[in-house]
């Protein structure tokens, strides 16, 4: 099953830096202009999964081959096994879905408007 990058904040570390570095150190890449998503509860206390979105800035996709094996890009009608309904991932990952969709609707009419 494919999801998303995911990781922890480490002390002292901003939620946008440890966004940051968990890209870079599990994919290899840069990211820019990062977006608050949504959250979930976690079922351990004291904890909670936050959803960030980000746009690609720089650098060629590689898993880091420890806790990423397998790395790649998707589009909307080309996805692999993704993670169940109800995951912050699966919500994620169905908003992205649907307003690609809807962006391409848009396209479609302006080209044959």
């Amino acid at each position: 099953m494919w999801s998303l990058v995911a990781g922890f904040v480490d002390p002292g570390e901003s939620l946008e830096d440890a966004i940051r570095r968990e890209v870079r150190e599990e994919a290899s890449i840069e990211v820019k202009d990062i977006r608050y998503f949504g959250s979930q509860t976690w079922p351990f206390p004291s904890n909670i999964m936050i959803g960030f979105r980000t746009e690609y800035a720089s650098g060629e996709l590689k898993p880091d081959g420890e806790e990423v094996v397998e790395s790649g890009w998707f589009d909307r009608a080309h996805l692999p096994e993704i993670p169940r309904h109800g995951s912050i991932a699966r919500t994620m990952l169905d908003a992205w879905v649907e307003e690609s969709r809807k962006r391409g609707s848009c396209r479609q009419r302006k080209e044959k408007g």
